[in-house]
């Protein structure tokens, strides 16, 4: 009898134990990412100021995925960028674009993003926006796509480096290092 009523009590919890490995998924933990942007060469003259990019996508702190043939976005509920994306490139780009050598009355970049996220099936990480120095009235388009090379999310942030990279390149290019403003 006691043996009976211990088999009846156990059996329910062990059938439980057993198969909640089916019902729930195991523990993943949340992971951010950083730009790492290689400097721009030269670094020479005056150094440059650039303030947050004001972020017209629709990106948040989440990498995000579109796929291109019917609009919809997804995020990776366990990975994200450490800040959102406007600050995140303003940072990887005054990182880039200084070395700390400039002198003399700097420069100011300021600018939006567009587009800020992977698409697929392409697997390509998009970069889109605009960029003006001083207040300009001239701005600046950009819109660059890199391969994700891989489909782990450190992928991604690799490919975003690189497209951030050739817009660190651009903004360097159009004559920004002199003090004529």
């Amino acid at each position: 009898m006691i043996l009976r009523h211990l088999f009846h009590c156990l059996l329910p919890a062990l059938c439980i134990a057993l198969a909640g490995g089916c019902f729930f998924e195991p523990y993943r933990e949340n992971v951010r990412f950083d730009l790492a942007v290689t400097p721009v060469e030269p670094q020479s003259g005056v150094p440059l100021t650039v303030t947050e990019f004001r972020n017209d996508s629709s990106a948040g702190s989440r990498i995000q995925y579109r796929n291109s043939a019917t609009g919809q976005v997804t995020t990776d509920p366990y990975s994200g960028w450490v800040l959102p994306p406007g600050e995140l490139v303003a940072r990887a780009l005054t990182l880039s674009l200084n070395s700390g050598e400039e002198s003399g009355a700097g420069r100011m970049v300021t600018g939006s993003l567009e587009i800020f996220e992977v698409l697929l099936p392409e697997r390509t990480f998009r970069l889109a926006g605009k960029f003006s120095c001083d207040n300009g009235a001239t701005l600046h388009r950009f819109d660059y796509s890199e391969p994700v090379n891989g489909s782990t999310p450190a992928a991604v942030a690799a490919a975003a480096s690189r497209a951030v990279g050739r817009l660190a390149e651009s903004i360097a290019s159009n004559n920004l290092r002199s003090s004529k403003k």
